[in-house]
């Protein structure tokens, strides 16, 4: 994944160069909204002095393709004369004009678009930056109710808003395209595309947060069309669907009352006139209404960034989520981008949770998601104790105090090293972080500690790093080698040498051992059972003592040869029933 950042056309960032380089880069893009793009132009830039407010024009593509396009609005330079701008997307163009007071009565949404456009460029007298063509319109209204558009002398973006978004939803997309700008106003279903990249614990999810909103749920709705003229009556009297709804002037959503429960509302359609369209019209709100808002604020590793055949998060896409939390497609409604640290980019999705009846094989597998979440949940625990250990060392730099710098050379006067250091010599430092051309290593036991372990951290010019801790939420490697594999609070571990798997205890106590193609159960240095991997056909052998447990007072004990027995733990575990040749005995009769 690469990024390439523009101005006017020209490179104001190019990775790797020395000159044409920038800090900070983060561009926030949200739904309906401009965007923005902030980042620090230092004064090395060959672009530097090129940067003018309200003239220059910011491109931002990720992978060759333009995800940001807008004007540079603000520019401050600080003591360093580096530049700190912030630009603003193509859609703010449109706060630039006017609209005039102007009734257009009924009207078709793509013939008030294209309307106030007109108007729009007509006040930009003539700059060609900010002219917007009309693109694809597919969100459209009943031809047969059209109700009156106004402007009243706020921006064309208000406009728009005002007139068509809170009345009909849909979004507004600006494409740059050969120079020249268009204004798509489409349904969120059109705006992107369905990413192949799946978000999913384990692979790329660092954080989630839910959000759950009822609070416009609704499932039983009075919908009421125009006013009736009623000189007679003290209320206000309006079309409503007794006449086609047999008597009642409501509608129910059955399966969503059953859900929720009755959650009433009126809904006024002033345009409808005829009792069915009212009908019609209730009940298509009813089918909207009766879902929960979902929005997952997630901070998710782009995979694209390590895999060339990934596709990346691009916004306004579709994208799946495999969680134990939500499972389903939802849309990019908020995105963070940073080019120079991808891995910190966030992405805010949003969508509906339809829910369904449960049956008992529902039933089952929520019993299984429950187990999964509690899973994924002790996941973000080990997560926020790995995140607290990288904050608190972040957090060590701050007022760190100063030192001192001590270069050497060789006899031949050539550089040997740089040392910085909490004392004036080697002899007295204690911390002491040295660099030379074989790398850089760090002590915390002074100089005299060479090959100690005091030395805490080397990374060699060849790319080796020998280290007594790293923390990270996420490693890839092609391979792994370790002696012990062990969770951040200790309950489970897996040694590698020996095979042993232990979860639940401190001590090798109880736990599976995996080793050359047996897998075995040990308990208090015990074998209780195997099962030999290595055989043409699997074996297994158990003894009387922990191969199984049902419930909390009765365990069963395998044995294939003889019997299944089945033990009373509070009576020592005497047999109360078994299974033999012959059939089941117990305390109920044989069968």
């Amino acid at each position: 994944m690469t990024y390439q950042i523009l101005l006017d056309g020209k490179s104001l960032y190019y990775p790797g160069d020395d000159e044409y380089v920038i800090y900070n880069p983060e561009i926030n893009l949200k739904m309906n909204q401009a965007g923005t793009a902030k980042m620090t132009v230092p004064a090395i830039n060959p672009l530097y002095d090129s940067i003018e407010n309200r003239k220059s024009m910011l491109t931002v593509k990720k992978n060759n393709v333009e995800v940001f396009y807008g004007e540079v609005r603000i520019h401050t330079s600080d003591f360093n004369r580096a530049k700190e701008i912030t630009a603003a997307g193509a859609l703010s163009f449109l706060n630039d004009s006017i609209q005039p007071q102007e009734d257009y009565g009924g009207i078709t949404i793509y013939t008030f678009l294209n309307k106030i456009l007109t108007i729009h460029n007509q006040q930009m007298l003539g700059d060609n930056r900010k002219i917007i063509r009309m693109g694809t319109v597919t969100v459209a209204n009943d031809p047969e109710m059209l109700p009156d558009m106004v402007t009243d002398r706020e921006s064309t973006l208000e406009a728009i808003r005002k007139n068509l978004i809170d009345v009909y939803g849909g979004v507004l997309k600006i494409r740059h395209t050969s120079g020249k700008l268009y204004l798509d106003y489409v349904p969120l279903s059109a705006y992107g595309e369905l990413c192949d990249q799946t978000i999913s614990i384990g692979d790329n999810i660092m954080d989630i947060i839910e959000d759950y909103n009822a609070e416009d749920l609704k499932t039983v709705v009075i919908p009421l069309g125009a006013r009736i003229d009623d000189n007679d009556s003290d209320f206000e009297k309006r079309v409503d669907i007794t006449d086609v709804n047999d008597g009642a002037d409501y509608l129910v959503n059955q399966n969503a009352a059953a859900t929720y429960g009755a959650i009433w509302t009126v809904q006024v359609f002033d345009e409808i006139t005829d009792p069915s369209k009212l009908k019609a019209a209730g009940r298509d709100y009813l089918n909207r209404a009766q879902f929960e808002r979902a929005t997952f604020k997630i901070t998710a590793v782009d995979l694209s960034a390590v895999d060339a055949d990934m596709s990346p998060f691009y916004f306004g896409d579709r994208v799946k989520i495999q969680s134990y939390v939500v499972n389903g497609a939802y849309y990019i409604i908020e995105m963070t981008m940073k080019p120079l640290s991808p891995e910190s980019e966030r992405i805010i999705l949003s969508g509906d949770i339809r829910r369904k009846k449960t049956t008992l094989t529902g039933a089952i597998s929520s019993a299984g998601a429950v187990m999964k979440d509690t899973a994924y949940r002790e996941a973000l625990k080990i997560k926020k104790v790995i995140d607290g250990e990288v904050a608190n060392i972040m957090a060590s730099f701050t007022g760190a105090s100063g030192g001192y710098k001590v270069e050497e050379f060789d006899n031949n006067g050539k550089w040997k090293r740089t040392l910085y250091m909490d004392a004036n010599n080697v002899n007295d430092a204690v911390n002491i972080m040295e660099i030379s051309m074989r790398g850089i290593r760090f002590t915390t036991g002074g100089y005299a500690a060479e090959n100690s372990s005091a030395w805490k951290l080397a990374i060699t010019i060849d790319g080796k790093i020998a280290s007594q801790e790293i923390f990270s939420n996420i490693v890839f490697a092609t391979l792994l080698k370790a002696g012990i594999i062990e969770d951040v609070v200790g309950k489970t571990s897996w040694n590698l040498e020996t095979g042993k798997w232990k979860s639940g205890t401190n001590e090798y106590r109880e736990y599976l051992q995996i080793y050359e193609g047996v897998l075995k159960g040990v308990y208090d240095n015990s074998e209780i059972g195997y099962i030999d991997l290595s055989a043409y056909t699997t074996m297994f052998n158990g003894s009387y003592g922990h191969a199984a447990v049902i419930g909390s007072n009765n365990e069963l004990n395998i044995e294939f040869v003889d019997q299944i027995n089945f033990c009373d733990r509070r009576q020592n575990n005497r047999i109360i029933a078994y299974i033999d040749g012959n059939g089941f005995h117990g305390n109920v009769g044989s069968y």
